[in-house]
């Protein structure tokens, strides 16, 4: 569409509740009417493999979590393609609402969701041929790879479904339905922790339960977030809007690039951590199966924490990016310190509850024996010592976003993965020992943090105070 026919159609266009909402309504009702269903989501996407963990731990024992561990990146792999979808589509679909620019929008929608279906599917058929060599290349060891086979097989099938819910909760959030996007994971939460202990102690399936139960758990959210396609509030989308424009996809991959490039680096960065911690481990008391174990379950725990600001700042990010294309920068700068002050807040509390009660968090997944739980609570603690500061970083990132600043949250995604944590897994362990592969993401978390404030120090300037045109803070 033309550049006049856009403004004749934004004209025309009579403005939604929600668009009214996001434009004049009280910053901190609209943080908690999009962060808590936004937090809730997060925080069940992280139980799905918690609950998975904690059944496995009790009924197969710590190499069933063993095994968990070293397919999750198999996961972790579809999540990055994509988060380069959802995150990216849902900042332009923000931005494209407070232009007026509605066919994009539309358009931004379907054609993300499809492209998803598109790349997701091909990986899971590649994963599936090769899930053998995938599993040893992220540090497998003998005696866990039954289980990871077992266990592979059966989340693999799931990945479609889970990762369409995914993008399209991204969309329905930024439409003015958080709740839809929270009932959509809760609702695949629940029937999975009610399947797990039935498939693992009825059925006797060990970890092949626990992934049927998550599989079909992860199919009865994407029924009712594809549900939701034909109720959007501020769009009505049609057939040919998801037939992928690859104009806008451009444009959808380039606000999402460094949302991808965090997590990609995070699964090739898991595969050496998770080989350090064999190698490094072998030459231990602990032995390789414990390290590699229990830093699987520390990572898992930490994500629940993490949750808190993922589900904060990706709440913020409709209001910030509706607002930014408006042109109305005071409401920017409002919603993001809002949202930054939740996260801080959030983070301490999880933070100091798993400091407090480390031990009684380790026992949920199994009792084991003394060296693993020594091993698991130090894990653990020196992990949740500095994710506040991961959390304000990662809501920097989503700000960036937000704004269509997508070079500076790569610069800064990058940072984090790239230049700082790489580094630090392999040389810290050189002079520590199996103690410098612990510490490795936690130097890099903090050290990340002081720099990215930095960036924000300077941003923040540029973008000034009050309200402007779109074009002006286009800009900034």
């Amino acid at each position: 569409m033309s550049e006049t026919n856009n403004t004749a159609a934004a004209e025309e266009h009579v403005l939604s509740p929600e668009e009214r909402k996001l434009a004049s309504a009280p910053i901190s009702r609209l943080i908690v009417t999009y962060a808590v269903p936004g937090i809730i989501s997060m925080v069940v996407m992280s139980i799905y493999n918690i609950v998975d963990q904690i059944f496995i731990g009790n009924g197969v024992g710590y190499l069933g979590n063993g095994a968990t561990n070293v397919v999750y990146p198999i996961m972790m792999a579809s999540m990055a393609l994509t988060i380069l979808f959802a995150n990216g589509g849902g900042a332009l679909f923000s931005l494209r609402l407070g232009e007026k620019q509605y066919e994009q929008a539309r358009k931004c929608v379907g054609g993300s969701t499809v492209m998803v279906v598109i790349v997701v599917t091909i990986l899971s058929i590649c994963a599936a041929i090769w899930l053998e060599p995938i599993c040893r290349l992220f540090g497998c060891t003998d005696e866990i790879l039954p289980y990871a086979l077992e266990y592979g097989k059966w989340i693999i099938p799931g990945l479609v479904p889970v990762c369409v819910v995914m993008v399209l909760n991204a969309f329905i959030r930024a439409d003015g339905s958080p709740r839809v996007a929270m009932v959509a994971m809760l609702a695949g939460a629940v029937f999975n922790t009610i399947l797990d202990p039935v498939f693992i102690f009825v059925f006797h399936w060990g970890v092949a339960g626990a992934g049927a139960a998550t599989t079909l758990s992860e199919i009865l959210g994407f029924f009712i977030a594809i549900s939701y396609i034909p109720r959007f509030k501020t769009i009505k989308l049609t057939a040919r809007d998801f037939i992928p424009d690859f104009r806008i996809m451009r444009r959808v991959c380039a606000l999402g690039i460094s949302s991808f490039v965090s997590q990609a680096a995070m699964l090739f960065l898991m595969g050496l951590m998770n080989r350090s911690y064999v190698k490094y481990g072998a030459l231990s008391k602990y032995g390789s199966s414990i390290p590699l174990t229990a830093m699987g379950i520390t990572a898992k725990c930490s994500q629940i924490v993490i949750a808190f600001a993922n589900g904060t700042t990706s709440g913020a990010q409709p209001i910030i990016g509706y607002n930014y294309g408006a042109g109305n920068i005071r409401r920017v700068k409002q919603t993001y310190l809002t949202a930054t002050g939740v996260t801080i807040v959030f983070m301490l509390i999880g933070t100091i509850v798993f400091e407090i009660f480390t031990q009684q968090i380790i026992n949920l997944f199994g009792s084991e024996s003394d060296l693993y739980n020594e091993f698991a609570v130090h894990c653990l603690r020196v992990f949740m010592m500095v994710l506040v500061f991961g959390g304000v970083q990662m809501g920097i990132m989503n700000f960036f976003q937000a704004i269509g600043r997508p070079l500076y949250s790569l610069i800064l995604s990058s940072l984090r993965q790239i230049v700082l944590l790489l580094p630090a897994i392999l040389i810290l362990p050189r002079f520590l020992g199996l103690e410098g592969v612990i510490w490795s993401s936690p130097v890099a978390d903090f050290t990340a943090f002081l720099i990215s404030v930095t960036f924000m120090i300077v941003q923040w300037r540029k973008l000034g105070s009050g309200e402007r045109t779109a074009e002006t803070a286009a800009k900034a």
